[in-house]
């Protein structure tokens, strides 16, 4: 196996041991979009809204970012996560363990934070001037999970959020990452609004939910945390 390869298995095993439900997709372990990791692994971690109603059948955005649509081939994520409709059960599904078209254009400074262990300034739209992206291979370098939401102003559900701090917690364990290393999309490009969660302040809010997580804090860390 790559290191790729070991880093994903891990994660999804350690998510299996602390009760959450990781499903692998047909082809995961040999899916991408073609290029290679440009460290062997990724350095980091987009979180993205797919833009999909929360009553739509889950698999319909599980497949579509396996395997793409005319406006974006796939694979579109490494993960893609949320809420099942019909079960009201958390799911979380494994697409791909190479480089895949999730991030795109962002800015060569977030990603000169990000692999230093400084975490974005926030959305890229209210952080930097001229607002512009100025680098183009987000892709060789994040990995990337796209979350069933409509990415609208519809809260995020606690259940939500708690599939999505495990996730993130899951991969910093593994890869030994501060939380400075996951972000949302907005706090990558300036072309992006995504996560909708606590808008401009929602990347800073899930990494301090993944570090109370980290942090080995009681078992209702989460209540004490944003809503």
């Amino acid at each position: 196996m790559s290191v790729a390869s070991d880093f994903f298995a891990a994660v999804n095993g350690l998510l299996r041991g602390w009760g959450y439900p990781v499903e692998e997709h047909e082809g995961c372990w040999s899916r991408g979009n073609g290029t290679s990791w440009a460290n062997g692994m990724p350095i980091g971690h987009t979180n993205h809204h797919f833009v999909i109603p929360l009553s739509n059948p889950f698999m319909n955005g599980a497949n579509n970012v396996a395997y793409g649509d005319s406006s974006l081939s796939g694979p579109k994520a490494n993960y893609y996560g949320g809420i099942d409709a019909s079960t009201g059960a958390q799911r979380l599904r494994f697409i791909s363990t190479g480089c895949a078209n999730h991030a795109g254009m962002g800015r060569s400074e977030v990603f000169d934070r990000v692999r230093n262990n400084t975490p974005p300034l926030g959305w890229v739209s209210v952080s930097y001037s001229p607002v512009a992206d100025n680098w183009g291979s987000a892709n060789a370098w994040y990995m990337g999970t796209e979350w069933h939401h409509p990415g609208d102003s519809t809260p995020w559900s606690d259940k939500l959020m708690d599939l999505i701090t495990a996730h993130n917690a899951a991969i910093c364990t593994i890869a030994g990452w501060p939380p400075a290393r996951i972000f949302m999309h907005a706090e990558h490009s300036a072309r992006k609004i995504d996560m909708s969660y606590h808008t401009t302040q929602g990347g800073f809010d899930l990494r301090a939910l993944v570090a109370a997580r980290l942090s080995g804090a009681p078992t209702d860390w989460f209540s004490e945390c944003f809503r």
